[in-house]
């Protein structure tokens, strides 16, 4: 096996995931039968959604639990690639055991991971692994590229850990197909911010904004809670500010 040079990148990889995501099906819960994620007659059309490569979307207000196994996003057998999302809107939760963004090797493809949390919407998790970055083969000039995010869109949406939040570095020289990476490091919810893995409305550290002004952080620092709308609610509120002013001014 040649060997494997993996150039960490925090960021960048986002657009060129863009055009994969239309290959992906939306899966709806509906909860018809109990609150268990895995369980297939709980969504739409009696299928349970594959998060290698489906959109699974809870937006009816159930608590929803998948009773504390791993909920694996992107990856979901570690030797192909995988391009699946998690989303929680409407005041819905998810409960959750361990959280794996990208699983936990490297492989030959690319892999994308996104979890959406909406306002008023909550997930909890034992323990957060993200495998973000880009890998060259020597043989090839083509990268595998991996993307990951953590998306707060409105206020009140919240993300909540226990136990830790990892981040995956330090690949080079690593056997990256048969083989895990030797180096996960401890983070915390303003690093991700920093490197566009946690947004607030479309907003991060990479476009200039103050992590204090759009998330809150609690619980010893497991829960970040978005402080701010998402983008079409900020419109809303400019446009009603508009005809405020409009109408004063008649």
């Amino acid at each position: 096996m040649s060997n494997k040079t993996l150039l960490t990148a925090l960021t960048g990889t986002t657009a060129l995931f863009a055009a994969s995501s239309s290959f992906a099906a939306a899966l709806t819960w509906d909860g018809d039968t109990s609150t268990d994620f895995v369980t297939a007659t709980n969504w739409v059309g009696d299928v349970a959604p594959d998060l290698g490569a489906d959109d699974a979307i809870i937006d009816n207000g159930d608590a929803v639990s998948n009773g504390g196994a791993t909920l694996l996003i992107g990856s979901t057998d570690g030797n192909t690639g995988g391009d699946g999302s998690v989303s929680v809107t409407n005041g819905s939760s998810l409960t959750t055991g361990e959280l794996q963004l990208n699983g936990l090797e490297y492989f030959a493809g690319t892999s994308s991971a996104d979890l959406i949390i909406g306002a008023g919407s909550s997930v909890s998790t034992a323990g957060v692994w993200v495998s973000v970055g880009t890998l060259f083969e020597d043989d090839f000039i083509q990268p595998y590229l991996f993307d990951a995010s953590i998306q707060l869109n409105g206020v009140g949406a919240s993300f909540t850990w226990s136990g830790f939040l990892r981040i995956r570095e330090d690949f080079f020289g690593q056997n990256l197909i048969d083989g895990q990476p030797s180096t996960w490091t401890d983070v915390n919810f303003e690093f991700l911010w920093d490197n566009g893995l946690l947004t607030v409305a479309g907003e991060s550290g990479l476009t200039g904004e103050t992590f204090g002004d759009f998330v809150e952080v609690s619980n010893g620092g497991t829960t970040a809670t978005a402080l701010v709308p998402e983008p079409s609610s900020l419109a809303l509120l400019g446009l009603g500010g508009l005809l405020i002013a409009r109408r004063r001014r008649g």
